[in-house]
């Protein structure tokens, strides 16, 4: 077996000895050398070519920027300037805006001075005006007239000197109406216009600028306006060398297009001004939509701003700056720039490159071949020779000659054979002997498992089966009508002892489910307040005959229905509780249970129980959780088992959390614990059960008949006594055997069945029932003291119907019968004055139950002192019972509504 495994490794070196042969190993490390280092010779390069384009791109995006706006700020300036000049003439009085012939001169020789200007002149109230510039097509400079009260526009071609030599255009337009003298007469200063287009001049699209024309009573007497031709913004776009394929564009913030480096116009066929986004160029559109997408709204870009986009593939840098004047004017200037417009070099070099790696890798393998071939032969024999002693030839013998180094190393491998062989054969006998060992401690494991299992399962069913009279008789006598309280106490003491016995028994079997992990929760739907208030009184009654306070704080934001495994999380509470009331002498003992967190379908709560006790010192609160263990006070652990808290820690580490502790030693202890809920609102069905069982008396309909199969006569003399005091009528057989005779003789309408009895045992009863065509029709209830969940899941499996554990509970054994034969219970009924007087108690309309009218009393005279404190405090000394009627009251006393309360307490008392 030895052999086998080392040959078996042997292979599988030898399997990646093919896969990477000694040559790759000598000629991969040279080849990867030159490959790297002329590899990132090559990335370097490349990178930092990208780097220097990456630069380049952003000067050359900076210095175009710069370039456009000192040609903008000297372009748009220059009308402010000439308006300026303009305006001192006519304050000189060299300017006589009352003639318009010499006017219309002065406008002329200035056009001529400033080419730019498509419109220079003036108009004033009266309509009178007069200017001169290049709008009209086929002609340098023209002259136009606005004769006074007349609204036709006459333009004139003048001579070399500016006389007018002919008649060219007459147009009604109204100069008042124009938007830059609405716009400066309104502002009373120097204004930009909109840019506009007039359609009957063919793409005139200007921008004028408009200055307000006063007297000296600083009434309005006209408008003087200068108009600038966009087709100049977009020529000297077209002028600045930047890239082949570079973007240079102004627009204004709403995205309509000033100019454009593109010799596409700026307007479409029908004169009307072409937005960024839909502009013909599609990379302009791609552009203006990735500004967008990166900074929202083109009115929200307040500063320069860089931006890399990729547009069909391409890299683009883009540069996006604010462009201003005190007058007005709001632009964008963008300028783009194509990668590819710097890259076509670097990408030359980098094919470079890449030919010149593969040229060295081709080299590199070549000679590396050349000298592992050189190498490898010797190597390759030692690795055959290192292969037969693998796969077992241990007495191999190593034929190395020609290399020192090869030759020791094959007597090296001759030493190491004979050791190998040796080391085997010693190896293999103690494998045999430990395997061997370890099947025998693992027969034994098993074998005390099954042991444990089996002792826990007898032990539980002996100790359940007297126990199964013990407290069945107890419940017999707890319901019947015993002549004195001696003995009804005497019967109580008697099914306490027993439960407590019972609970041991559970105990133990809880630990052993836990420890085979085998123990499961079993949620349902349950009311918690009532569980809560169920665990309080119980520990309250146990707090009170020591002589401490028990005090029980429930968050206002406790949930309703919840669905949790109630047994389990009433076992962990009782737990908890009882240990603090059994070690605290003095003070006080508290549950508090606070929602941490809710929502709509779940709610975390925390646990805390409180003491003021003894105390635990550091050194144990490590082993409290460990089963049989017992901490504290030496003569209060003998009244344990030690499992209580180990089978809490586990309880609620299955439900999701844990129990932590905080304990100083004479001052008192903190146990706590998170768990989640799912919330639920049909808990009402799962907690209704069999109201009343105590005070059942009988049931309506014909006399039934249940069949006790069971070899112990205390078990049948149990359920017997239950069940005939009600008018069921029982018939009792010792085994199966019997069990089957009755049946067909006297054919009940139930069978109750034991599973361990003598002759024939209830595995086969069953099993003969149900194959018999005139018995398996029978309702089977398997009553027995085998409770584990296995035993319970054979029993059923096997053909019952219902499962009823031992010690027989009655109140279970009521709710099976009347589940399986649909019955219908008749209850003791009490006079209303006997249960009034009896219980201090009556219901309202609403079947609330409603304390004593003395209570009502004292409570409204609490609340007439406006004490709310008060009211809590009286509403919890009163009983469970009245928990319903309390609610609304507590909520009202922790808001401070006092004449609320006043007002519900006087309802009630003028009811009685």
């Amino acid at each position: 077996m030895v052999k086998q495994s080392v040959s078996s490794q042997s292979s599988r070196g030898n399997q990646f000895i093919r896969r990477v042969p000694l040559r790759w190993v000598l000629v991969v490390p040279f080849v990867l050398q030159i490959f790297t280092a002329v590899g990132l010779t090559g990335y370097l390069s490349l990178r930092n070519g990208r780097e220097a384009v990456n630069d380049l791109a952003k000067r050359l995006q900076r210095e175009a920027v710069s370039r456009v706006d000192r040609r903008l700020d000297s372009y748009l300036a220059l009308p402010h300037q000439i308006l300026q000049l303009n305006l001192d003439a006519i304050e000189r009085g060299l300017l006589d805006l009352g003639d318009i012939e010499s006017t219309g001169r002065y406008f002329w020789k200035q056009s001529q001075v400033f080419p730019q200007f498509s419109f220079t002149g003036y108009y004033l109230q009266d309509n009178t005006g007069a200017g001169a510039g290049r709008w009209f097509k086929g002609y340098d400079i023209v002259i136009t007239q606005h004769p006074g009260g007349d609204i036709k526009d006459y333009t004139y071609r003048a001579d070399e000197e500016g006389n007018k030599v002919e008649l060219l255009d007459v147009t009604d337009f109204d100069p008042k109406t124009a938007g830059v003298y609405i716009d400066a007469a309104k502002a009373g200063k120097t204004v930009w216009s909109d840019v506009f287009v007039l359609e009957d001049f063919e793409g005139y699209i200007p921008i004028s600028v408009g200055v307000p024309l006063f007297d000296d009573n600083r009434e309005l007497l006209g408008v003087m306006n200068i108009d600038l031709l966009l087709a100049d913004v977009s020529e000297f776009l077209q002028e600045i060398e930047l890239s082949p394929s570079a973007q240079l564009f102004v627009l204004e913030r709403d995205g309509l297009l000033i100019g454009s480096s593109n010799e596409q116009s700026i307007v479409n066929e029908k004169y009307e001004r072409y937005s960024v986004f839909d502009y013909p160029e599609p990379v302009v559109g791609a552009i203006a939509e990735g500004m967008k997408q990166h900074f929202g709204e083109l009115s929200s870009i307040a500063t320069e701003r860089d931006l890399d986009l990729a547009i069909e593939g391409e890299r683009h840098y883009v540069t996006v700056k604010p462009w201003q004047d005190e007058y007005g004017l709001d632009w964008l200037v963008v300028v783009a720039i194509p990668e590819s417009d710097f890259t076509a070099q670097i990408n030359a070099n980098t094919r470079t490159t890449i030919l010149l790696c593969l040229a060295a890798l081709g080299v590199a393998i070549a000679l590396g071949l050349y000298t592992s071939r050189w190498i490898a032969r010797p190597i390759l024999a030692l690795q055959q020779a290192s292969e037969a002693i693998a796969g077992g030839e241990l007495d191999r013998i190593m034929e190395i000659r020609g290399i020192d180094e090869l030759e020791r190393l094959g007597k090296a491998f001759d030493r190491m054979a004979a050791q190998l062989k040796s080391s085997f054969a010693e190896l293999e006998d103690r494998v045999a002997e430990r395997t061997m060992e370890l099947q025998q401690a693992k027969e034994v494991a098993e074998a005390a498992d099954r042991a444990k299992s089996e002792f826990l399962a007898s032990m539980s069913h002996e100790l359940r089966t007297p126990l199964n009279g013990i407290l069945g008789y107890a419940q017999i006598l707890a319901r019947a009508k015993l002549p004195s309280q001696k003995q009804r106490d005497g019967v109580n003491i008697i099914h306490q002892c027993g439960m407590h016995l019972l609970g041991l028994i559970n105990d133990i079997l809880d630990l052993s489910k836990i420890e085979a992990r085998k123990l499961e929760l079993v949620p349902n739907p349950l009311y918690l307040p009532s569980l809560l208030q169920s665990v309080v009184e119980m520990c309250k009654v146990r707090a009170e005959a020591k002589g401490l306070e028990f005090v029980y704080h429930a968050s206002s934001r406790l949930p309703g229905g919840v669905s949790a495994d109630e047994k389990r999380l009433r076992q962990v509470l009782l737990n908890l509780l009882g240990n603090a009331i059994k070690f605290t002498d003095r003070g006080s003992v508290t549950l508090s249970v606070d929602a941490i967190d809710i929502s709509e379908s779940r709610a975390t709560l925390l646990f805390q129980a409180s003491d003021t006790g003894v105390g635990i010192a550091k050194e144990d609160i490590a082993k409290l959780f460990e089963a049989f263990e017992q901490v504290g006070d030496v003569q209060k652990q003998g009244e344990g088992t030690g499992l209580g808290l180990a089978i809490s820690q586990r309880i609620v580490s299955l439900m999701g959390g844990k129990i932590e502790v905080k304990s100083e030693p004479s001052r008192g202890s903190d146990f706590s614990f998170f768990l989640e809920f799912p919330l639920v609102d049909d808990w009402a069905q799962y907690q209704r059960g069999i109201e009343g069982s105590d005070r059942i008396i009988g049931y309506a309909g014909k006399r039934r008949t249940i069949a006790i199969v069971d070899d112990r006569w205390e078990n049948r003399a149990v359920v017997s006594n239950l069940l005939e005091p009600l008018g069921l009528k029982t018939i009792e057989a010792e085994n199966g055997e019997e069990g089957l005779k009755i049946l067909r003789e006297q054919q009940p309408d139930l069978v109750i069945t034991d599973l361990v009895m003598p002759v024939m045992d209830g595995f086969e009863l069953i099993q003969r029932i149900r194959t018999a065509e005139d018995l398996q029709h029978y309702t089977i209830v398997v009553s027995s003291a085998s409770v584990s969940q296995a035993d319970q899941q054979k029993a059923l499996d096997g053909g019952g119907d219902r499962f009823l554990a031992k010690p027989v509970d009655a109140k279970a054994l009521f709710a099976i019968l009347s589940n399986c034969l649909d019955l219908e219970w008749l209850y003791e009924v009490q006079e209303e004055s006997e249960l009034f007087q009896g219980n201090g108690r009556c219901e309202d309309g609403d079947g609330i139950l409603v304390p004593m009218v003395e209570e009502l009393e004292a409570l409204l005279a609490i609340a007439h002192q406006a004490d709310p404190d008060g009211i809590c405090d009286r509403i919890e000394t009163w009983d469970s019972c009245y928990q319903e009627f309390a609610a609304p009251l507590l909520e009202l006393a922790r808001e401070f509504k006092i004449e609320e309360i006043e007002e519900l307490l006087q309802q009630y008392l003028n009811r009685e």
